[in-house]
This record gives structure tokens, sequence and C-alpha cells, in this order.
């Protein structure tokens, strides 16, 4: 079951299956090529997912597109999306139920836009056989000079991703997730991913409910007894300061085990959730910091279950001087920079630390992250420059710049870097 508290909207899992091979059959007799990307506008509504499983069962690649709900208003929302769907050279959209009229008014801006609105076949065709290699997911992001970028995704990389986080991190069947992520989001998406495959339960807000109301998650984790939750570090401070003005300790809370982080979190943050949901029974080992790179690697690492994070206090003058890694006792009044572990590697993810020389950096040294595994995206959407720019003999350049100390990685923020 997947829930949306938006709207006030479910879906079941049979339901989806049966809806999806219907909306496939629908855009299958409408001339939907399979060579070609379709656009799928992200929402928090159950449409969203029957009109993305529809595309890719249908056999095409599905294009996630950036959704403001006031888009069908304001030209603004929709030019959003038009400069999405022109960095892919999309020519495919498909827009059902309630996002029909969005469609519709993308149409106004965009003539060229071949729309697929709402429609299901009323007899299914035989659907395409999928294969692992073949593309599933584009996602967009931007680049290091503020433009749109596309990153795309087979089948098996996108198995293999939600995969991970679900074996690395001990989800299971029984869990109830609640996230509160954009949907085009890669954390966003694959989070919801990684619990719908197994059958298990998603309640998924939009980000807007986190910023303006964080008390109302709080409230609703304990009326749907959630035993793990999904966002950024920012929205988990949130919640911290909603726990303050609010009667955690009966809250109904204590099933709640996993909170994965996606990006950096500080140490403060970590301190300020375990003081602030202790009254709860919320256990010290919940904070589950991951290490991802955004529509490349939904999970590189991931704290292990039932394990505190780790908090390092490193020596400030070695790590900006020659770039290498000493650690200094907390109490000590030297200059430290404290830091949180993002755990291990996932299950089929490997990471490495290199110099400027592209080799291995010693093993007290701070170098460049690179990545590599099952889960790491295909490469840049039409793009074949960037993507042989981007990846060295198998390896992703992800940017950020870290250490691993006892088989666990710390990323450095940036500002805190040896460069800079």
């Amino acid at each position: 079951m997947v829930s949306f508290p938006d709207v006030d909207r479910s879906i079941r899992l049979a339901d989806l299956e049966a809806m999806s091979a219907r909306r496939a059959s629908y855009l299958l007799s409408n001339g939907i090529p399979a060579t070609e990307p379709v656009g799928v506008l992200a929402s928090h509504r159950p449409e969203f997912l029957v009109d993305l499983f529809g595309v890719l069962r249908a056999g095409a690649t599905a294009v996630v597109l950036p959704f403001n709900p006031g888009a069908q208003h304001y030209r603004a929302g929709l030019q959003t999306i038009v400069e999405a769907m022109d960095a892919a050279r999309l020519q495919y959209v498909v827009a059902g139920g309630a996002l029909e009229t969005v469609g519709e008014r993308l149409l106004e801006v965009r003539p060229e836009t071949k729309l697929c609105g709402a429609g299901v076949a009323d007899a299914l065709l035989p659907l395409p056989r999928l294969h692992h290699s073949q593309p599933a997911l584009v996602q967009l992001s931007a680049g290091p000079d503020g433009e749109l970028v596309c990153n795309a995704f087979t089948h098996g990389q996108v198995v293999a991703g939600v995969r991970a986080v679900r074996w690395s991190a001990g989800l299971g069947l029984e869990d109830v997730l609640v996230q509160w992520l954009p949907m085009h989001d890669s954390l966003g998406l694959f989070g919801l991913l990684s619990q719908l495959f197994v059958g298990g339960r998603v309640h998924a807000f939009g980000p807007h409910r986190m910023t303006s109301a964080p008390g109302d998650v709080l409230a609703y984790l304990a009326k749907v007894q959630a035993t793990v939750t999904l966002g950024r570090a920012g929205c988990y401070l949130r919640l911290s300061e909603a726990a303050q003005h609010a009667n955690v300790a009966r809250q109904g809370l204590t099933r709640w085990r996993v909170g994965l982080i996606g990006g950096a979190l500080e140490p403060d943050v970590l301190t300020r959730f375990r003081d602030a949901f202790a009254a709860a029974g919320v256990r010290e080992s919940t904070p589950t910091p991951m290490y991802q790179v955004p529509a490349v690697a939904f999970a590189v690492t991931c704290k292990q279950p039932d394990t505190e994070p780790t908090v390092a206090s490193v020596d400030e003058h070695l790590l900006r001087g020659p770039g290498r890694v000493g650690f200094v006792p907390e109490d000590s009044a030297a200059p430290r920079i404290r830091l949180v572990s993002s755990g291990y590697p996932v299950v089929g993810m490997r990471l490495r630390i290199v110099g400027p020389d592209g080799r291995p950096a010693p093993a007290n040294g701070v170098g460049d992250i690179e990545v590599s595994g099952g889960a790491v995206f295909s490469g840049y959407h039409r793009d074949l420059r960037r993507t042989l720019q981007s990846l060295r003999n198998g390896w992703f350049r992800t940017g950020d710049r870290g250490f691993l100390w006892n088989g666990e990685l710390f990323v450095l923020p940036r500002g805190q870097r040896a460069d800079d």
C-alpha cells in the first residue's frame, strides 16, 4: 500500500499492478515508441505511480519531470517542466488523472509536445518482456555550472539500487516507511521503490509539509507506527524542533528504528535529535546516515542497523595542510573538525579514495571519492562526452572529498576540505 497523506489518497499494490498494465496497453495502442524517452509528471498522487509503471511496462524509458502543484496556474511553473523536457529532448509526456489539466496547459507553451492524457485500455495488450540492461529511468540533476543534465539508469541498476539499501539497512516487509521528498528527487523516488518492491507500506508526503508543519508529520509518524523514515538532515532538525513543543513521551514512537538521512549530517543535528526523542523511547541507533550521489547512485554507503553513528574529531591542521587524517580526543583544545560517518558501502557498491593522479590515496589520506557498482547509473543520456569525462575505468568521479577509517566513509563538507 502506498499512501499520499497530502491528498488523503492511497493505492494498493494489486491495484497498481492492474492499472499500470492497462495504462501501458493504452500507451502502446496510442503509438508510444519503446525507443523514445517519455516524460512523467512527478506528483504525490496515485496517478504518478500508475503513469510511471505504465511507461516502464510499455517498454519505454521514463523521464521523471519536476512538477510544482501550482504549475497549472502559473506559467513559471510550466517553464520549469519545459526546461526539463528540452534538456532531455522529450517529445512525449503522459499526464493522467488530475494531472491531465497540467498536460493541456503544457501544450499551450510547448506545442510540439505529444501528450498522452488520462486513459486506460479496455483490453490488455501483450506487454514487452523487459531486460535488466534495458533503459528504464532518466533522472534530471543540476550540473557543475547549474545546467540540467540527464542521468540514465537501466532496469538492472534501479533494482540494484533499491535492493542494496533494503539489505544494508535491514528493511523488511513488516516495516512502515514515511518520507517527505520530491518524487523527481532520486532519494525520494528510489526510497519509495525500495519499500514498494517488497510489498511494504509507504506513506509519501510532499516536501512542503515538512517545511510548513513538521509537527503534523511527527504526529503522523506516531499514528501509523512508522518504523523507517527517509529525508535530508535539515528535515530531521525540524522534527527535533517540533518534538520540543510536543509531548513526545506519549507519541508512540518506540517502533521508529531507522531514520535514513540523505546528505551530510552534522554532529549537532545528531545530538539535538537524540535529546529531543530520548523521552519517546527512540533508540540512539535510529539516525542512519547514508552517502548518495544525487541522480547517479541512490546509496553508496549506509550505517549498519542497530549501531550508533560514529562521530570522529579530526585534527584541522593536518586536514587543511598535508591532507592527512589525525584524530584528537573529544576533550582536546586543539583545532578540530567533527564529522559523522556515512557508514559502510552498501551491498553491491564499492568506493575508493584517490589522489590528484587518480591513484589510491594512502590509508590515512584525504582524497577524491570515486564509486563503482551495479547501482551506479549508465551515464548521461545522449551525452557521451560528459559520460566519458565522469567515468574512469568504471569508476565515477563524485566531486566529493573524504577519507576511509576502519572501512567507514567520512565525507568532508564543502568549505572544510584540504584544497578549499
